[in-house]
């Protein structure tokens, strides 16, 4: 005899919520563990005639181990019910360890939460293109369960993204000025779910700088999720470039023009500086070579072919490779210390169109070899150079594009 522990995930209230695969499970258990102050009546309704039902809200996990053990010793199957999605605060950890130390299998079957109901019952997409790709599951911090350090509301907010607020009710009007306080602007639009799919189900929406006013008014300050982020108000001011017809992926041709971004509509405080490589003067030429800048591999560093000089050099981000040509400074034709195409100095730390060629170190008796996806160096696998031979031909054809002005994969577009 092993038995087992199931965690079902209940949905967000609607029996019909929830998935199939559970619902089984609660049908086939011998022992069904439910929370009547968060589970819907009707999730359990439909138990095995002999199943012994538990209500677990009065119960601490001390109570439910005896219920464990006993299905481990005499075979039986429980059925744990959680609401919405047991790995979303649903204590389930404990339990596993618990299931563990005694020594009875168990597993999990996923439910729908109440931040995909609240999107869902508002029609509202949490992910928009262009807009926010980002949700951020989170509860305020300073009430009773611990929070680590780092993780705040405030710092939260900072990124801009959709942000879903779970047992934070209570204390809306801290909720508000700590989301404020972060970066959302005033008008960042938000949803209120209370009781989201249940029979007194209320859906709101508001401000930002209306959320604690809306949830006061309606007395709202338990079984409440708030979403926020301008991905909410954003919906149908953008287009996915999965369905975009000029969008090519490996089950459909590209047909016409390519989708084009559209404009920025996010509202959020700008973000903080990268550093940014721009164009300095050259060194001075190598007495070994006039040549250095045309494809050479020197120790551990590789100059990138040159192209002609763009009008306006842009500046290059270091940590994302964007590429910004409004902020670029512009190179002046007449100063002597800018290098040209050809020039023998280039190569030396000088940024040229969209090229950069990184500034060469003193030769290694034995130059390393260079991966050109990742940059790894492997000199247990390199070449020994020739010394003879002061220049390697570069592989790079024509018109290729270096790492800051790949184009971006399918992955990424999506």
């Amino acid at each position: 005899m092993s038995g087992e522990v199931v965690f079902v995930g209940a949905g967000p209230g609607s029996p019909d919520l929830i998935t199939v695969r559970g619902a089984t499970v609660i049908a086939e258990a011998d022992i069904v563990i439910w929370a009547s102050s968060l589970v819907d009546p009707g999730i359990v309704a439909g138990v095995t005639p002999g199943a012994e039902v538990v209500d677990s809200a009065s119960l601490p996990l001390e109570g439910i181990e005896p219920l464990y053990r006993r299905a481990r010793d005499e075979g039986l199957l429980v059925a744990r019910v959680h609401t919405g999605d047991p790995s979303i605060y649903g204590a389930t950890a404990e339990q596993r360890r618990l299931c563990d130390r005694i020594g009875i299998p168990h597993r999990t079957i996923p439910g729908v939460s109440a931040f995909s109901a609240a999107a869902a019952r508002m029609d509202a997409e949490i992910t928009v293109p262009e807009v926010s790709q980002t949700l951020i599951l989170t509860r305020l911090e300073g009430g009773r369960t611990p929070m680590p350090a780092r993780e705040t509301v405030r710092g939260f907010a900072a990124h801009g993204a959709t942000m879903a607020l779970y047992l934070s009710a209570a204390r809306n009007k801290v909720l508000q000025t700590e989301l404020l306080a972060g970066g959302y602007p005033a008008e960042t639009p938000c949803i209120i779910g209370f009781r989201v799919t249940w029979p007194d189900e209320l859906m709101l929406r508001c401000r930002l700088d209306e959320l604690s006013a809306t949830m006061a008014e309606h007395k709202l300050w338990k079984h409440t999720v708030v979403l926020v982020g301008p991905a909410l108000g954003a919906q149908g001011e953008t287009r996915s470039h999965l369905y975009h017809p000029g969008f090519r992926h490996e089950y459909r041709k590209a047909e016409g023009e390519a989708p084009v971004p559209a404009a920025d509509t996010i509202h959020r405080a700008p973000r903080a500086a990268h550093r940014t490589a721009t164009a300095v003067p050259a060194a001075p030429a190598r007495a070994s070579s006039s040549t250095s800048g045309a494809g050479e591999l020197s120790g551990n560093c590789t100059s990138m072919p040159e192209t002609p000089r763009n009008p306006a050099p842009t500046s290059i981000d270091l940590q994302n490779h964007d590429i910004d040509s409004a902020t670029a400074p512009t190179a002046d034709p007449a100063d002597p210390a800018a290098t040209t195409a050809g020039s023998p100095t280039a190569g030396a730390g000088e940024l040229s169109g969209n090229r950069t060629s990184i500034p060469e170190t003193p030769r290694n008796p034995a130059p390393a070899s260079i991966d050109p996806q990742n940059r790894d160096i492997d000199s247990a696998t390199a070449p020994t150079a020739d010394p003879a031979a002061a220049v390697v031909s570069a592989a790079t054809p024509a018109g290729t594009t270096t790492e800051a002005g790949d184009p971006p994969t399918e992955q990424e577009q999506r």
